[in-house]
């Protein structure tokens, strides 16, 4: 049987891993799909599966909860009723399922992860398949899947500065190539930091000089560096995005006319943040002044038309609309929708291009608030392949994860006050990972950036 959506997925040591899929807007463990003989397997060494079983008797062991182990049956699981909801627990050779109470949050401890289910809806039974017992939960088993399972989703909370105001004057968007090579936008510039490099250099732009020629940049928000070495930026005041060819520092204006805002299809009005697709042919542009998202052809020229994808020139908290659109993320491979933030809207919708309308996501539309539901002036906004989302909730100086389909979120970097210590944000902006999923945040107010390490 296939899933329709993959959603939330954590391997621990080799191949002990969860499935889960989309069901009533939560993230949830697979339990029965569209038949009544579909039920969800654990299978003996931890790792879960979706299987059809014939009918075939069972026996009522809990309502509540159920622990499996395999200490003396190596390869075969024991099934016992566990006597009151605890942690739902997998080990690589010793498998345990224990329900926990409602809503209790996921937990990690290092190399045995811990999830946490809603017993309200567990209904585990005891199927004999071949003469030999498996433990199968029928019904819906729900789990508040908020916090990463075996260190995949976990960074230590405290930052290391790699540049600070000794070297850059301002931090707003960043991008870490295929080498782990850092690129930081800065008041007129783009910084470039090597991997363990310790100084950065000018990549383009003109330190202390912001302006509107070729080489110059005035207020750039975002960057991008495709397989063949040419460099985007989105230059925020000058209204345009441009394009270095392959280490050039002459820039190409390939989106919008230089200087000149407008809404016409032509012209941009302070472009912030792009994403581009996988073959580096088109691109996606926040068009923030406008309340737009528009799309373009990397190897468009300067007056070409874009083509509306999102949004409108007037902006406002409804679901056809963008209200001041920053972050913007997309993976073609996985999903076909456009994530954005909105900076005005305190919200993120998601939205297939071209589509009139998209449907939200996190934060409530128009609300701002710092409880693990909502948001406050969103910026930068980041996908990982299962499509868990994180977004650095900048005015509550904080980057909050949005397991896939989830609307409540943890913090995972930030403690949501503003401050100058290596736990703290002030105002961040973007958000970015390496090859070894380290996080690095532009922390905006304290013009530095900080690098969380992998758990």
């Amino acid at each position: 049987m296939t899933c329709t959506q993959c959603t939330c997925a954590a391997l621990m040591d080799n191949a002990v891993g969860w499935n889960c899929m989309t069901n009533n807007g939560t993230c949830q463990l697979i339990s029965n799909y569209s038949s009544n003989t579909g039920y969800f397997i654990a299978t003996i060494n931890g790792s879960f599966s979706c299987q059809q079983l014939p009918p075939e008797p069972f026996l009522k062991i809990s309502d509540t909860a159920l622990t499996i182990s395999t200490e003396k049956l190596p390869h075969r699981p024991q099934l016992r009723a566990a006597p009151h909801p605890v942690q739902l627990r997998v080990a690589p050779h010793r498998s345990q399922l224990r329900a926990a109470p409602h809503h209790a949050q996921l937990q990690a401890a290092p190399h045995r992860p811990q999830l946490l289910a809603a017993p309200h809806h567990v209904q585990p039974r005891v199927v004999l398949h071949h003469g030999q017992p498996r433990a199968v939960l029928h019904h819906l088993v729900q789990l508040q899947i908020h916090v990463s399972i075996s260190g995949n989703l976990l960074w230590n909370t405290t930052g290391i500065t790699i540049l600070d105001s000794s070297q850059i004057t301002s931090a707003r968007g960043l991008y870490i190539d295929s080498n782990n090579t850092l690129y930081v936008t800065d008041a007129g510039v783009v910084w470039k930091l090597l991997t363990n490099a310790t100084n950065a250099t000018i990549a383009v732009g003109i330190s202390q000089l912001p302006g509107s020629n070729s080489t110059q940049l005035n207020s750039p928000q975002d960057v991008y560096v495709d397989r063949y070495g040419n460099m985007y930026v989105s230059d925020f005041l000058n209204h345009r995005i441009q394009k270095y060819i392959n280490g050039s520092a002459d820039g190409i204006t390939i989106a919008g006319l230089s200087g000149t805002p407008g809404f016409e299809l032509n012209l941009l009005n302070s472009p912030a943040r792009f994403t581009f697709d996988s073959t580096d042919t088109y691109f996606y542009v926040n068009d923030y002044g406008n309340n737009r998202t528009m799309k373009y052809l990397t190897n468009s020229t300067t007056g070409n038309n874009g083509s509306l994808v999102a949004g409108g020139d007037v902006g406002n908290n409804s679901n056809t609309s963008l209200n001041g659109p920053g972050g913007i993320d997309y993976l073609p491979s996985i999903s076909d929708t456009l994530f954005i933030s909105n900076l005005l809207g305190h919200s993120v919708i998601r939205w297939i291009p071209g589509a009139s309308s998209g449907f939200f996501v996190a934060g409530v539309p128009g609300v701002a608030g710092s409880n693990s539901t909502l948001l406050n002036q969103p910026r930068g906004i980041k996908l990982d392949k299962y499509l868990n989302m994180y977004v650095v909730d900048s005015g509550n100086h904080r980057v909050q994860l949005f397991c896939a389909n989830n609307q409540t979120a943890i913090t995972v970097a930030g403690t949501g006050i503003a401050g100058n210590s290596t736990t703290e944000f002030n105002g961040p902006r973007g958000v970015e990972f390496d090859a070894e999923m380290n996080m690095y945040v532009t922390d905006s107010g304290n013009i530095r950036v900080q690098k969380f390490l992998k758990l």
